[in-house]
């Protein structure tokens, strides 16, 4: 089979996986069904003389599957999406709270239990504290990251749909539900592999690589339009102030000075001792057309 042909076969299974991600997209962007497929796909293992080929598709197909499962079990468990989206993002707070007090008061019997004095092991809980809020970020990286970047992107679409019409605000729509969904989905996998830390790196590495993919926002086009224009107008006037300067200089033809005149400081040039002051003729004569 040639290449194309092999391209096209793909066609259908993209679209696919496509359709049943789009569906997905509102659970994986505020709850965690990303992570239901992230730990579905770490179920699979190579099995002997396996291609890693076939591995990675083996992985998307339970990964997929892990995400549809975590959604049907968000469903029957809070009874739809908006039930859902409230409870985790309500709890973020007390997750915060809880992992800073964890954190700090597990720092703080570590330094008394290793003998530090009373002001150094305090501020070993200040530091425990602010390492265990970091963690609670961690855990709850995607949804927090995907709120930031809601707030961020809600002035591009109002934008977007106020001066281009419904048609560009829904563009931008979906390029901000890919860049959130892509972000998920990535700060999932990092969170499987290197922890909190991973979820945080996962989640920018994820929605930087779909902002190549889909393209700018409205507003960053807007402005680098502007930015363009700007420039554009700048080197006009620039241009325009270096020609008025070259129009304003004065041009002198065919002048022709006296190449004798440093030797000799008493000739021609003193009207006094030309006897050609008063010819009107040798005056408008050229010194070159002189024998």
């Amino acid at each position: 089979m040639s290449v194309v042909g092999k391209i096209i076969g793909y066609v259908p299974k993209i679209f696919n996986y496509g359709t049943r991600l789009v569906k997905a997209s509102p659970y994986i962007i505020f709850h965690d069904a990303a992570k239901g497929g992230v730990d579905a796909a770490r179920t699979v293992t190579r099995a002997a003389n396996q291609s890693w080929r076939s591995v990675f598709k083996d992985m998307l197909k339970n990964g997929m599957s892990g995400i549809e499962k975590s959604v049907a079990a968000t469903k029957a468990a809070e009874g739809g999406f908006l039930k859902a989206a409230w409870k985790s993002i309500s709890e973020i707070p007390s997750i915060l709270r809880v992992s800073s007090k964890w954190g700090a008061a597990r720092a703080f019997a570590a330094a008394k239990a290793a003998g530090k004095t009373a002001m150094a092991a305090r501020l070993a809980g200040v530091l425990g504290g602010a390492k265990g809020f970091f963690k609670g970020i961690g855990k709850k990286m995607p949804l927090i990251g995907n709120i930031l970047l809601v707030a961020f992107e809600l002035p591009n679409i109002f934008k977007a749909t106020k001066e281009q019409g419904i048609i560009q605000g829904g563009k931008e729509v979906v390029k901000a539900g890919a860049r959130l969904t892509a972000a998920s989905i990535a700060s999932a996998v990092g969170t499987a592999i290197a922890g909190p830390i991973g979820g945080i790196v996962g989640f920018i590495a994820g929605d930087w690589l779909a902002s190549k993919v889909v393209g700018k926002s409205y507003s960053e086009q807007k402005a680098e339009k502007e930015q363009q224009a700007a420039e554009d107008m700048a080197r006009l006037q620039e241009l325009t102030q270096q020609q008025g300067m070259v129009a304003q200089t004065p041009v002198h033809h065919n002048v022709v000075t006296n190449p004798f005149q440093p030797l000799y400081p008493y000739g021609y040039n003193n009207p006094s001792l030309n006897p050609y002051s008063n010819d009107i003729m040798m005056q408008s004569m050229r010194f070159d057309m002189m024998a």
